[in-house]
């Protein structure tokens, strides 16, 4: 079963929102004015489609239907529709100044249409979005006779996919909304009247047609339609050829009205550019003047700075070969300090102190032992110290030739010092120059190294194209947002267009209405005129052999006495009476009446006929007054489109180069980003030729300084050979020079030493005879022995000491 099952008013009739089910029985009550009639007319739209049979009295001031209905852009009226496969939904709103129709294949929802915040949406992108895209959703329905037949199943006239959405199925269903209209327009709800109106509205009786006012309206139909087939013919590549041609033309004249615009643009921004660059000319070169200026400047800095860097590192270079002598020294005193073990020859001479002591004790106990035998003492401390004489003597002399050994060796190293030095310097001096020469190169090339270094890092970030980057970005953006703008422009102008459109729509509307009404007077008395006409034409067609015709044969004057009270539709053109002439008599059926006083004109057929053609003459002034108003109709609605036709001609021309502009704007966006990327591979690429070349002036700068530091370590082992070779040399002849010294010195110290050893035998023979003496005079020889023994040994540390002192 298909019902009406909802109906919903949005911002529709002065309601925000209100949903009505229709789903039974429903029985509307209220008081008057609480919008009782606004629901039904609105229930009655659904099945009739036909704004001027919904009871709506304009004349009497009332709004019309889409004015009171569908007031604004938002305003909805939408009705739900129950069927054995679901529901679907009718939604009615205001489309060129007209109701409209859409049919949405799915059951209402209130979020299709409301906003969270409750505001209504008016843009059908964004419903259509809520809905969904799964969903069908026809076109705009604007036909209103195409709405019925959707309806109503009239399935020779409605597309395919429209046959799913109707009530019912007939194609002859055209009385079915009129007693629909006829129920809902009666004021009564009794059964009989119902039936009554049902039978009525059955009635099949053809209307008349005014053949000569549909004559007047078709006809142009044929140039008309003609120049409308033109846009509908179809070639064989299945393209409208007029259409596309049309087209065609509209884009390229929207184009190039854009290029021209565009053109001036572009003159504007050249001339300014070439005086904003022509200003800026001499405060450029003043620029570069200074710039050239300073780096003069920078460059005879760096030279002076890289003189003071090459004195101080050659200063720097003496001192730390001085420190690497000394230190050198320093290793070989350490290591013959470490050969001699100096901490224990350090300890021994720390003794020194108590040594001496210990030297004055043991002389001390000598004395005492030997004190009472002083002469024998004396006699032999007199030979002892004569052979310490002689052996101090022999010493003296020995060490004479030692030190004139010494001395003989000191001189002979002096002069191989001095040679080894004079050659050790001569070779340095010869080396230092090609070292100095090598170096200089040497650190040029590193500078050089280091300025490629560090032009590479200026090359990996500098951008020379980030000016023009810079400004195609920012050419984008403002396309970007001149788009948003131009969408808006172009959203506003349409507005307007639909504002000023919708308006002009309403008041054609009105004044077609008015004209509408004033020729619908003029039909109703053409009409009746015609309806006059009828019964004229047909009493004068049935004037053959009907009384009239009789009684003007019969019976002069009689329409001054019976004619007066016989009916002339009735009586005097009946056929069927069979007049005859009877007993002459002044009453009529045995009533006498007086005639006198009836006013009556009896029409004779002459009558009848000078009447029809006066009403003839009548219907064609009415037919000639329709005509009239209607030329009047469209006199005023040209005068009444012609002001707004020139506003919306000029925002359609602003509203057609906004689109155009707009239209072209992602063409110069896609333009400005091939431009970028042209910009952005100009520089990827000035970075990797700029990289090579200082990779490839690097690479060579590494070879040189390379070559440079094997030459430089070449030159120094060869310095160092020579050197070492000289020092070979200068040491081979002083150690022979030391030999020979030492083989002097042994020779001497051999010779004194056999000179201490018969020095010490003798001492030895001196002390025994000492010791027997006096022994024999009592003295404690073996104490005497042990001090000496004890003496002798700190002698010989002390000795020691004064030998390894200057250690």
């Amino acid at each position: 079963m298909r019902y009406l099952n909802k109906i919903i008013f949005i911002n529709s009739a002065h309601v925000p929102y209100a949903e009505i089910r229709l789903d039974g029985n429903v029985h509307f009550i209220g008081t008057q004015g609480v919008g009782k009639s606004t629901l039904l007319r609105a229930i009655l739209f659904f099945y009739n489609v036909d704004k001027s049979k919904l009871g709506i009295k304009t004349q009497a001031g009332q709004k019309g239907y889409d004015e009171f209905y569908l007031p604004h852009q938002n305003s909805y009226i939408i009705y739900e529709v129950c069927r054995e496969t679901g529901k679907f939904f009718v939604m009615t709103f205001l489309s060129h100044g007209r109701t409209a129709f859409r049919i949405v294949d799915c059951a209402y929802d209130k979020r299709f249409f409301l906003e969270e915040d409750g505001s209504v949406r008016y843009e059908w992108g964004r419903i259509s979005e809520q809905i969904g895209a799964r969903v069908y959703k026809s076109n705009i329905i604007r036909g209103y006779e195409e709405f019925r037949d959707i309806i109503y199943g009239n399935s020779q006239q409605v597309a395919k996919e429209h046959r799913r959405f109707s009530l019912m199925e007939s194609a002859k269903y055209r009385q079915v909304p009129l007693t629909i209209q006829n129920i809902f327009m009666n004021q009564s709800l009794e059964s009989r009247v119902i039936k009554d109106t049902i039978i009525d509205s059955m009635d099949f009786a053809g209307d008349e047609i005014d053949l000569n006012r549909y004559r007047e309206e078709v006809k142009n139909f044929r140039q008309q339609y003609e120049d409308i087939w033109k846009w509908y013919k179809v070639e064989r590549n299945g393209k409208v050829k007029v259409k596309t041609d049309a087209d065609a033309v509209i884009e390229r004249y929207t184009n190039y009205e854009y290029v021209r615009k565009l053109i001036s643009e572009l003159c504007g921004q050249l001339n300014y550019a070439l005086g904003r660059d022509t200003s800026r000319l001499p405060v450029l070169s003043e620029q570069e003047s200074a710039s050239s200026t300073e780096l003069s400047r920078q460059r005879r800095l760096l030279g002076e700075e890289n003189e003071k860097f090459t004195k101080e590192r050659d200063s720097l270079k003496g001192s730390e070969a001085i420190i690497n002598n000394f230190l050198k020294k320093i290793n070989e005193k350490r290591q013959h300090y470490k050969e001699i073990d100096i901490e224990k020859t350090a300890v021994r001479i720390g003794k020194e102190g108590e040594l001496k002591i210990q030297q004055l004790s043991l002389t001390n106990q000598e004395k005492t032992l030997t004190s009472k035998n002083l002469s024998v003492k004396s006699k032999y401390d007199t030979l002892i110290q004569e052979v310490d004489n002689n052996l101090t003597a022999f010493g003296l002399q020995c060490q004479k030739q030692l030190n004139e050994s010494d001395r003989q060796r000191i001189e002979s190293e002096g002069r191989l010092q001095t040679e080894w030095n004079e050659k050790a310097d001569a070779v340095r001096s010869q080396y230092e120059r090609k070292l100095k020469e090598h170096q200089r190169l040497l650190d040029d090339a590193r500078q050089t190294k280091n300025d490629l270094t560090l032009q590479d890092q200026r090359v990996r970030q500098s951008n020379p194209y980030k000016e023009e980057t810079d400004e195609l970005e920012r050419k984008i953006k403002g396309l970007s947002n001149k788009r948003l703008d131009l969408l808006k422009a172009s959203t506003e102008k349409q507005k307007e267009i639909d504002r000023i459109t919708s308006d002009v729509a309403i008041q054609r509307k009105d004044l077609e209405t008015v004209c509408d009404r004033e020729i619908a007077d003029i039909e109703n008395d053409i009409k009746l005129i015609s309806a006059d006409i009828a019964r004229f034409d047909d009493m004068l067609s049935r004037q053959k052999g009907s009384l009239i015709e009789w009684l003007t044969l019969n019976k002069p004057g009689w329409e001054s006495n019976v004619g007066k009270v016989l009916d002339e539709d009735a009586v005097l053109y009946n056929t069927a009476l069979n007049p005859q002439m009877s007993t002459p008599s002044d009453s009529i059926y045995g009533i006498r009446i007086d005639v006198n006083n009836i006013e009556k004109t009896v029409k004779t057929p002459d009558e009848l006929k000078a009447q029809k053609t006066l009403l003839e003459q009548k219907a064609e002034e009415q037919n000639k007054r329709i005509a009239l108003r209607k030329q009047r109709l469209e006199t005023d609605i040209a005068e009444q489109e012609h002001k707004p036709g020139v506003r919306l001609k000029q925002l359609r021309m602003e509203k057609m180069t906004i689109d155009a502009e707009y239209n072209q704007i992602p063409r110069r966006i896609e333009i400005v980003q091939k431009e970028k990327e042209a910009a952005e591979e100009r520089l990827k690429k000035w970075r990797e030729d700029e990289l090579e070349k200082l990779q490839k002036k690097l690479g060579e700068t590494g070879k040189e300084i390379e070559t440079l530091d094997k030459q430089k370590d070449s030159l120094t082992a060869l310095r160092e050979k020579e050197i070492a070779s000289l020092q070979s040399s200068y040491n081979k002849q002083k150690k022979e020079l030391k030999t020979n010294s030492d083989q002097q010195k042994a020779e001497v110290n051999a010779e004194l030493k056999k000179k201490e050893q018969a020095a010490v035998q003798r001492k030895v023979e001196l002390q025994a005879q000492m010791d027997a003496e006096l022994k024999g005079l009592g003295v404690d020889v073996d104490q005497l022995a042990d001090i000496r023994r004890q003496l002798q040994q700190v002698v010989d540390n002390l000795k020691y000491i004064d030998e390894h002192r200057a250690e």
